[in-house]
């Protein structure tokens, strides 16, 4: 692990070629290098805080992987993953990515036990074929978020002198993320969300939904918000009708959205209309 800097991020010819000789060295000697220009890696299942920052040290260990080119985002995507009582399976800094991609980490990441979602924060790829057939097969079994820095033409240049990597063209990298499965991320409250979801229950096998609503006008922006991406109201089987009608009204109408007004305060019915329509 090497935290220092002064390598290839610095965009000189001294900083290219000091760090082709530690590349060198290492593949030589069949060693990897996480790094450098790099925050380090943390491993909470078994107490690791390889980092510089004391307070990594502190998340809890979890199911969610965090691999990130850049120190300070990687430390803020921990930070409120913690803050929403996230807890990480492996966290590793990436910085100038000497001779280990993201290719790579894809495929540890998918062999380890303890990780079940994967998080990501890129600014440019070295080996985007090989991401493309690795991603390809784990985002089947594990859901993997990125989040695609540097999608302004004219910032690319900044990617390209922060780790290292040029950002290249995002129009091109949101066709890749399609092809292979990788949920596209927006921002990184997005980011916290999205993750928070995934990290609590296992990724949707469909897009059927159901809407329990606390009344017909939160349902409807509801159905209208499902409908926006993509979501379908799934059509409820007359068995679960018949039930839903005895829990909340015979007299009036029962559909998905479900509007539990009628039983607005009686926990139990609510709690017995959620159990039936959960296991429609």
């Amino acid at each position: 692990i090497m935290l220092t800097s002064g390598f290839k991020e610095l965009g000189t010819q001294i900083g290219l070629e000091l760090q082709d000789r530690i590349r060198d060295v290492a593949d030589k000697g069949g060693m990897k290098i996480v790094g450098p220009n790099c925050l380090g890696v943390v491993n909470p299942q078994v107490n690791l805080n390889a980092t510089f920052g004391v307070e990594l040290g502190l998340i809890n260990p979890g199911s969610v992987a965090v691999a990130a080119q850049s120190g300070a985002v990687s430390q803020y995507i921990a930070d409120a993953l913690t803050s929403n009582n996230v807890g990480i399976s492996k966290f590793i800094s990436m910085g100038n990515r000497c001779n280990l991609y993201f290719d790579e980490i894809l495929e540890y990441l998918a062999q380890d036990e303890q990780t079940r979602v994967i998080v990501m924060y890129i600014e440019g790829l070295e080996r985007p074929r090989q991401f493309m057939s690795v991603a390809k097969q784990v985002a089947r079994r594990k859901p993997i978020l990125v989040y695609k820095a540097g999608r302004n033409e004219k910032l690319n240049q900044a990617s390209l002198s922060h780790t290292g990597a040029l950002a290249g063209n995002y129009e091109l990298y949101k066709a890749v993320f399609t092809q292979t499965g990788i949920i596209a991320i927006n921002s990184m409250t997005e980011l916290v969300d999205v993750t928070k979801a995934l990290a609590f229950q296992p990724p949707s096998s469909g897009n059927r939904v159901a809407v329990l609503s606390g009344g017909a006008g939160p349902g409807i922006i509801m159905a209208d918000k499902c409908h926006e991406l993509g979501l379908s109201l799934a059509e409820f089987s007359p068995a679960t009708l018949r039930q839903l009608r005895q829990l909340i009204s015979p007299l009036n109408p029962v559909d998905n959205p479900v509007d539990l007004a009628w039983v607005s305060g009686n926990f139990d019915a609510c709690r017995q209309v959620l159990k039936v329509v959960i296991e429609d």
